[in-house]
């Protein structure tokens, strides 16, 4: 899913997929390799065969270069209907806690500066040492869990 992250006199989107409440890979750009580009990172490390992937309508979404990769890798699109946001409950939550925790209280920073900020919190702060509530756990704890199990 894309979320929109407003600067002093720039924005650009962050995408990335979840995986057990947390942002699996991301994208920081403004054009549609914001989506590809998460999906190539998980591609690589991860087999998507038969799986089913759940995004919006945006554009990013709709484009022939995405719906290409998805059908290549044998990967099902799934699509929220118009003017149905709680099809996207989870990610519009994560979002908001992002802008809540990071985003708001460093409105001020640069483009740059930024980029810097939302990396250590996506890559490191959020999914290794933020405790989730409805986990009790951090979600690379769970996610070891869900995998030693498997």
């Amino acid at each position: 899913m894309i979320g929109l992250v407003l600067l002093k006199l720039n924005f650009f989107y962050s995408s990335g997929s979840l995986f057990d409440e947390h942002l699996a890979h991301f994208s920081i750009d403004k054009n549609k390799s914001v989506v590809i580009e998460p999906l190539i990172n998980i591609l690589k490390k991860k087999n998507m065969l038969g799986c089913i992937i759940h995004t919006d309508r945006g554009s990013q979404y709709r484009s022939y270069e995405y719906k290409e990769l998805l059908e290549k890798n044998q990967i099902n699109h799934s699509m929220s209907k118009p003017g149905t946001p709680l099809d996207n409950a989870v990610i519009e939550s994560f979002y908001k806690t992002v802008k809540v925790e990071l985003i708001n209280p460093n409105k001020n920073k640069t483009k740059a500066e930024m980029k810097v900020l939302l990396r250590n919190y996506l890559e490191d702060y959020y999914p290794k040492k933020r405790i989730h509530t409805s986990l009790g756990m951090t979600p690379y704890k769970y996610e070891q869990i869900l995998l030693s199990n498997s």
